[in-house]
């Protein structure tokens, strides 16, 4: 006890005579607090900036180490590291310090004044050498890049913006299934999709249906409807809300009959594509109905081994749909395939509704035993589940 106390009061004098100016005194008071306790890591920090005052940059550098081995996303010593590096010249080094102390920082708001000027200058620093980096290394690939074109490039462009930090990096995250081995692609290919261009040939057919159902203005059920009960988290907003509201022709794999019977043109569109079977789950076929100024935050479906597919049919302005790192806008009659199990999210900001049908498919890199494997499989987890209803839910 006695000890401890003799250090906390040569810390706190270390401390005091630093501010009355006598760094030298302070340092001698720290360098006695760490000899005796190593460990320290408020006397180290004041023994970085000790040294940094009296120029001695060997020193400084020890000191903080010695903070980042005992802990080493401490987000001052980070800080310290990436200065020193800074005023050393060393600017690539400094960003990549400056990169870890951002990483581990509070939100900016939630920062320390007197960090906040430090948090600033490392965001500058991380943004200059980004901006170099990045003109670097498309000066590096451009003439091999150019002696190429067209969809070949598609992939490279698109790891070039991970590298370079313009995309991030998204994976498959099912909420229900994962299976293994799949392409974890944001949006399929479309010559995989050869029975796509029928589907598209009824476009007119198909929303001619729609707006025949648009009049009736019935039978429309909120797209989001969980227990109040359950944790909404992002769905709190449209949870049970008419903002996003879907008419079903498909549900759980089983026909809606009388919506079917309004809309049999658009029913044998989506009897063109290879429809997963899997009792009280899939296939589903619906209009979603999408109102104006309302976004769909961002979630991911239930399992990989199906894929999802999207017929646009109204299509105001100022309304597209994000999957992973690419985004795209609705071209009215013109479908796209994607992997819903990657985070994905849409918005309208037009002022008025946007409206396209949704059905889903099996993924084609599947085989023909897995087709058949995988229905048994999650038969037998909702069995096990007993039906649950928010699973069944989370399934779509």
């Amino acid at each position: 006890m006695t000890m401890a106390f003799d250090n906390q009061t040569l810390f706190n004098q270390a401390v005091d005579a630093m501010r009355g100016g006598d760094v030298k005194r302070g340092k001698a008071l720290l360098d006695q607090v760490v000899a005796t306790n190593p460990r320290d890591i408020n006397a180290w920090l004041n023994l970085a900036l000790a040294e940094q005052t009296l120029g001695d940059p060997v020193a400084e550098l020890r000191a903080i180490d010695n903070v980042l081995k005992l802990e080493p996303r401490t987000l001052v010593a980070l800080l310290l590291k990436g200065n020193y590096f800074e005023r050393l010249g060393q600017t690539r080094n400094a960003a990549q310090t400056y990169t870890n102390a951002l990483q581990v920082a509070p939100p900016f708001d939630e920062v320390p004044n007197d960090l906040k000027p430090m948090i600033r200058r490392a965001v500058e620093v991380t943004r200059g050498v980004a901006q170099e980096r990045e003109a670097f290394i498309r000066a590096h690939v451009a003439s091999a890049y150019n002696q190429h074109s067209g969809p070949e490039l598609r992939r490279f462009d698109e790891a070039l913006d991970v590298v370079v930090g313009r995309k991030a990096i998204y994976r498959q995250n099912p909420l229900l299934l994962f299976w293994p081995g799949l392409p974890a692609l944001q949006f399929y290919p479309r010559e995989q999709f050869p029975w796509l261009d029928a589907i598209e040939a009824a476009t007119d057919d198909i929303k001619g249906e729609l707006v025949e159902v648009l009049k009736q203005d019935r039978d429309m059920v909120p797209y989001i409807n969980y227990d109040d009960s359950l944790p909404l988290d992002q769905w709190r907003e449209l949870n049970r809300s008419p903002d996003w509201s879907a008419y079903h022709l498909i549900k759980d794999g089983k026909r809606v009959h009388e919506h079917c019977d309004l809309c049999p043109k658009t029913v044998q569109a989506v009897g063109l594509a290879p429809s997963p079977s899997i009792h009280n789950q899939s296939p589903v076929a619906m209009f979603s109905i999408l109102k104006p100024g309302i976004t769909i935050p961002p979630h991911t479906g239930a399992t990989n081994a199906r894929l999802v597919c999207h017929l646009p049919l109204i299509i105001p302005d100022d309304c597209s749909f994000r999957v992973g790192n690419e985004t795209r806008q609705w071209v009215p009659g013109k479908a796209w395939v994607f992997d819903d199990t990657i985070e994905h999210e849409a918005w309208n900001n037009s002022g008025k509704t946007r409206v396209i049908l949704i059905f889903d498919i099996w993924n084609p890199y599947l085989n023909e035993a897995e087709r058949e494997l995988i229905p048994i499989l999650i038969k037998g987890m909702f069995d096990f589940m007993g039906e649950d209803a928010a699973a069944r839910a989370a399934f779509n």
